[in-house]
Formats: C-alpha cells, sequence, structure tokens
C-alpha cells in the first residue's frame, strides 16, 4: 500500500515536471521563431537596398570613367618629340632661338606655338602665355576626346562622384552587416533545431500521462478490492469467533450432560 501510493506521486511529479519542461521549450522556440523572423526581414531589406546601389553605381560607372580620363587630361604624358626643349631653370632657350639674346623662359611644350622674342623683350607677357596654355589644353582635350569632351568635370558632375564614393562604401558597410545576419541566422537555426522535436516530445508526454493515469486508475481499483476483502475478512473473523464460541458452549453443555447421566 504505501510503496505503491509513492509510485503514484512519484509518477505525478515527473508528470508536471515534464509538463513545465515542455512549456519552458515552447517559449524558447516561440522566441527563437520571432528572432528568426526579423532576421529574415533585416535580410529582405539588405537585399533590397543593395539592389538599389548596384543600380546606383551601374548608373553611374560611367561618371567614374569619365573622371579617369578628366585625370588624364589634367596630367598628360610626356611626349618624345620635343627634343630641344630643355627646363627652363637652367637659365637657356632652345636651339632655334640661338640668334637671339638669352633670357629666361619657361619650358617649351609640343603644341605650343613659338614666338619670335627680340632684344628688346625682357619681361613675358604671363596673361598671355596663360591664355595660350588654357587654348593649347582645351585642344589638347578636344583632340583626345573623340565626343568632345568639355575638359575638366562640373562642379554637379563631382558631387556625383562624391556621391558614389559614398554609395560604394555603404555597399560595403552592407555587405558585411549581410554577413554578420547570415551567421546569426545560422546560429538561430542550430538552436531551433532542437525545438522542432518538442511535437515528438509532446506525443511521448501523451502517451506516458495516460499510462499513468490508466495505473493509477488500476492502483485505485486494487485498493478498493484491497479494503473490501480486509472488511470481509474481519466480518469473517467475527463469524468464526461467534461459531467458536457457540462450539465451546455447547460443548460444555454435552459434557454437563454426560455427566448427569452418568450419576
Amino acid at each position: 500500500m504505501p510503496s505503491s501510493t509513492q509510485n503514484t506521486k512519484s509518477n505525478t511529479n515527473n508528470a508536471s515536471s515534464t509538463r513545465e519542461a515542455i512549456k519552458h521549450n515552447k517559449l524558447e522556440f516561440e522566441e527563437m521563431r520571432r528572432k528568426l523572423l526579423i532576421t529574415e526581414q533585416r535580410l529582405r531589406s539588405l537585399s533590397r537596398l543593395e539592389d538599389e546601389v548596384q543600380s546606383v553605381v551601374s548608373n553611374t560607372s560611367s561618371l567614374s570613367g569619365w573622371d579617369s580620363r578628366s585625370n588624364s587630361y589634367r596630367h598628360p604624358p610626356s611626349q618624345q618629340s620635343d627634343m630641344e626643349s630643355v627646363p627652363s631653370a637652367i637659365c637657356t632657350v632652345p636651339n632655334s632661338y640661338s640668334g637671339f639674346d638669352v633670357f629666361k623662359v619657361p619650358s617649351s611644350t609640343p603644341t605650343k606655338k613659338k614666338h619670335n622674342y627680340s632684344a628688346k623683350d625682357h619681361s613675358v607677357d604671363e596673361d598671355s602665355l596663360d591664355s595660350e596654355t588654357d587654348s593649347v589644353t582645351g585642344s589638347s582635350l578636344k583632340e583626345n576626346d573623340p565626343g568632345g569632351g568639355h575638359g575638366l568635370p562640373s562642379k554637379h558632375e563631382r558631387k556625383l562622384l562624391r556621391q558614389n564614393q559614398r554609395l560604394l562604401r555603404e555597399v560595403e558597410r552592407l555587405v558585411g552587416e549581410l554577413h554578420q545576419a547570415k551567421q546569426q541566422t545560422m546560429k538561430l537555426e542550430h538552436l531551433v533545431e532542437p525545438a522542432r522535436r518538442v511535437p515528438d516530445l509532446e506525443d511521448r508526454l501523451e502517451g506516458s500521462l495516460a499510462e499513468s493515469l490508466a495505473q493509477e486508475k488500476a492502483l485505485r481499483e486494487a485498493e478498493q478490492h484491497i479494503e473490501e476483502g480486509s472488511k470481509r475478512n474481519t466480518e469473517l473473523q467475527k463469524k468464526l469467533e461467534q461459531v467458536e464460541a457457540e462450539a465451546a458452549d455447547a460443548k460444555s453443555e454435552l459434557e454437563q450432560v454426560r455427566t448427569s447421566k452418568r450419576e
């Protein structure tokens, strides 16, 4: 009797602890599912933003190519054909000026128009040289640019190039965040994997609960049978005692009758 009651209590405690464990697993599963949904939404937004940035990059790639051409215009390669030119710091002039007096002039360029200076012209008009250089630069840009380039980039184009660079940096940052989000998603999936076995555990728990209830019912029926048997036993014991007492009385009466007959 006491052992069966203890077994019943232990089964009930095990069932309650199993219910609490399953409830805790359900809560963890819901929390992981919520985190996965948030991560998926972030991944979708990052992918959309990445597509937009890629489209902007493709649209501005032509401007970056144009910027590289403009840099080449700003610093044109030196030509080997100007063999007569020497640096002006040496205080010499090309051989074509040998018939005139020596004075300091800037180094000549292949495309610059040469002027004949007299001995009286000891100073060079810098404004005329600058305008001449600008005209030469513009003509060289037009020759090198088949589409009739416009020289240096405008303020709006430089702004677009800066925006392009910022967008490229933003793309790199978003790619890093996307990689981190994917790693976090893999970790969450690894954590969610045990929670996917919760339905099987629930089925097993329901089976064990049904089995424990059946055993408890059978135990109660057995206890009732034992109580009824003990009651019947006590009743029969009382009847037996009564019969034994009656038999003893009858025996004593019989002996008394026998003794009286002998006398």
